[in-house]
């Protein structure tokens, strides 16, 4: 069972993750890139209500899987080598905020 103590802890250590930068060209990447931006503040927003006290309906903490498919495809399909480290950090990241879902989806 995990505490809410337990997902404030997790949640900090979450926020002390360096966000991905945005230093590729390609078109495809950036908005990868935004959408996650996008989603990082969602779920923070989200986690910050949970702890707050506010009801948050479990369906809010559901992990978005599209964004590991559209980075799958890219590592895939690109041949720049940069793009495809990038890539691999966009997944990394997204790695950790699947963790800290599965976390709150925990909590009791």
């Amino acid at each position: 069972m995990v505490t809410d103590a337990l997902l404030k802890t997790e949640f900090e250590k979450f926020k002390s993750i360096p966000f991905p930068k945005d230093s590729s060209d390609n078109e495809i990447l950036s908005e990868i890139f935004f959408d996650l931006v996008q989603y990082d503040s969602y779920i923070a927003g989200t986690i910050d209500k949970l702890l707050s006290g506010q009801i948050v309906d479990n369906k809010e903490l559901i992990y978005e899987v599209q964004f590991e498919t559209r980075l799958a495809e890219f590592i895939d399909k690109t041949e720049n080598s940069n793009d495809k480290v990038l890539a691999k950090e966009y997944l990394e990241y997204l790695s950790s905020i699947k963790s800290l879902l599965e976390i709150s989806l925990s909590r009791k």
